[in-house]
């Protein structure tokens, strides 16, 4: 009698203990978001908002460049840059300090002394700067001419044409010339047979 409690007992203790898991929701209940997560391992996104990853470099930011005058010497034997026209000047009359001979590219002028040739290289490197238009003159009387066009200031010296009927007149609605050699070829060129010359006078705004 005591062998078979035992071994009712211990029959009882081999058998294997039932494990009781929570209730499961069907899927009909569970929410779509909650299922493809369940499906795919992957984080919900929020309806409306598209994520894209791009994987190409970004585009580098170059600074413009800046553009910076360079003035070559043309001596046949030199090839030497400066930045500046002044110094091209400075370093152009080196190569006048034992020769009379201009041996700028394209020139061959014989100076009869190294002072003429000094001077003649200012044709070559134009030493003066116009500062509203950057022109090149080569003189500063040809740099005051050269400023005429761009307009006179009040007390300049003009002439004007003496044709009473010409808009370069004084009075007209043209402005005058500079130069009275260009007030003298208007007159030869649009009143032949004018013999009259220039009318000098003060421009005034």
């Amino acid at each position: 009698m005591l062998n078979s409690t035992t071994s009712s007992i211990g029959a009882q203790n081999l058998a294997p203990a039932e494990i009781e898991y929570p209730p499961t929701q069907s899927s009909d209940s569970m929410p779509s978001s909650v299922m493809s997560q369940s499906v795919t391992g992957s984080s919900p996104r929020k309806r409306g908002r598209l994520v894209s990853l791009s994987l190409a470099e970004p585009k580098k930011q170059y600074k413009p460049l800046i553009p910076s005058a360079v003035h070559r010497c043309k001596w046949a034997t030199c090839s030497e840059t400066l930045d500046c026209i002044s110094k091209l000047r400075t370093h152009a009359r080196t190569h006048a300090a034992s020769q009379t001979i201009c041996m700028w590219s394209g020139c061959l002028k014989i100076s009869e002394s190294i002072p003429d040739l000094r001077r003649h290289l200012d044709s070559h490197t134009k030493p003066y700067l116009c500062s509203m238009c950057q022109h090149q003159a080569a003189t500063a009387r040809d740099l005051s001419r050269h400023k005429l066009c761009h307009g006179f200031t009040s007390g300049s010296s003009v002439y004007y044409c003496p044709s009473p009927s010409c808009p370069y007149r004084q009075g007209g609605h043209k402005l005058p010339f500079g130069r009275r050699d260009n007030a003298l070829r208007h007159i030869n060129n649009r009143h032949p047979s004018s013999t009259d010359g220039p009318v000098p006078g003060i421009y005034q705004n």
